[in-house]
C-alpha cells in the first residue's frame, strides 16, 4: 500500500511495528524537538490536555496524576471509521520519556541490515495494559534515511492502526514529551484501579437519559466511581468535546447516575471509568 507523506490514515490491521533501539545521540533529540511546531493546549482541573486536530481524527495527549500519560484518538466525521469507537492508550511517564530518547536514536542511525526502501522503525512503546503501542519511524530511500518522520499508533483491541507523518508526527511526539514531563502514575494503595485490575468491574445501576439536541455531538470523559457507587467529586475530566457546552451535560448525567462499585478481593474499590457520550 502506498503511503502518503501528507495525510494521516486510519488503517485496519493488528500488526505492530518493531525495530532496533540504539543509544541516543546527544544532539538529536533537542534538535528534533526544537524544530517541532507549537500546538494549542488546554488545562482542565489541573490536568494538562494537549489537542492535535487532524483531518481524519481528533488526537489528545493528557498528563494525568492517576493514570499517567494518555493518548486518545477519535475518528472525525470525514473518517470511514465508526464514530462511536475510540483509541485510549495509557503509558507510564518514565517509560514514555525513555522511549522517546531511544526511539529518536533508533531513527537517527541507519541500519545496514534493513531494506533499502521503506520505513526504519523504532521499538514499540507498550501501554500499561498491553493493548497496542507507539512506534517512531523514518523513511528510507536507496538505503539512506530521509527527513520524513512517521508515528504509528496501534490498538490491538479495535484492530485500528493510525499513522501520522511529517509535521503531524513531529507535533504529536512533542505533545507526548510535554505530557510525560508533567504527569506521574499514582501507585499508592488508595489509587483508583483500571477495570482490568478489578475482579468485578463497576457497572451502571441507574442512568438518566441525555437531553435531546438539534444536532449531534460527542464527549469522551473519564471519572472515578467511589466505593459508595457515586462519581467522586472533582474526578470528572472531558478529554474531548465536539461542543464545549456538551461537557456540562455529560457531567450532569454522571452526577445523577448510580453505579455498583467495583470489587477486588470481595471488597468494594475505587475504579476509573471511561465513556464516549453521543447525541
Amino acid at each position: 500500500m502506498r503511503r502518503s507523506a501528507k495525510e494521516a490514515k486510519w488503517q485496519r490491521g493488528k500488526g505492530r511495528a518493531n525495530g532496533p533501539g540504539r543509544t541516543l545521540r546527544q544532539h538529536l533529540l533537542p534538535c528534533l524537538l526544537a524544530s517541532l511546531p507549537l500546538t494549542s493546549s488546554a488545562a482542565q482541573q489541573a490536568r494538562p490536555i494537549f489537542r492535535l486536530p487532524l483531518p481524519l481524527a481528533d488526537v489528545s495527549v493528557a498528563a494525568d496524576t492517576v493514570s499517567g500519560v494518555a493518548v486518545i484518538m477519535l475518528p472525525s466525521d470525514a473518517s470511514k471509521q465508526k464514530r462511536d469507537g475510540y483509541v485510549w492508550l495509557r503509558f507510564q511517564p518514565d517509560s514514555a520519556l525513555e522511549w522517546i530518547n531511544s526511539a529518536v536514536a533508533a531513527i537517527g542511525t541507519p541500519v545496514t541490515s534493513s531494506q533499502s526502501e521503506g520505513i526504519q522503525w523504532s521499538r514499540t512503546l507498550l501501554p500499561g495494559d498491553g493493548r497496542g503501542g507507539l512506534s517512531l519511524g523514518r523513511s528510507r530511500k536507496k538505503g539512506s534515511l530521509q527527513k520524513t518522520h512517521w508515528l504509528a499508533i496501534a490498538d490491538s483491541v479495535t484492530g485500528w492502526r493510525f499513522e501520522l507523518t511529517g509535521a503531524e508526527a513531529d507535533s504529536l511526539l512533542r505533545l507526548l514529551l510535554r505530557a510525560a514531563s508533567q504527569s506521574r502514575l499514582d501507585t499508592t494503595a488508595a489509587a483508583p484501579l483500571d477495570q482490568s485490575r478489578t475482579d468485578v468491574p463497576a457497572r451502571i445501576d441507574h442512568q438518566p437519559r441525555l437531553a435531546a439536541r438539534g444536532r449531534g455531538g460527542r464527549v469522551l470523559a473519564q471519572w472515578v466511581v467511589g466505593v459508595d457507587g457515586r462519581m467522586e467529586p472533582g474526578s470528572f475530566v472531558a478529554f474531548f468535546a465536539s461542543d464545549p457546552g456538551l461537557t456540562a451535560e455529560a457531567l450532569e448525567q454522571v452526577e445523577r447516575s448510580r453505579f455498583r462499585p467495583a470489587e477486588r478481593g470481595g471488597r468494594p474499590v475505587r475504579q476509573l471509568m471511561v465513556r464516549l457520550f453521543g447525541w
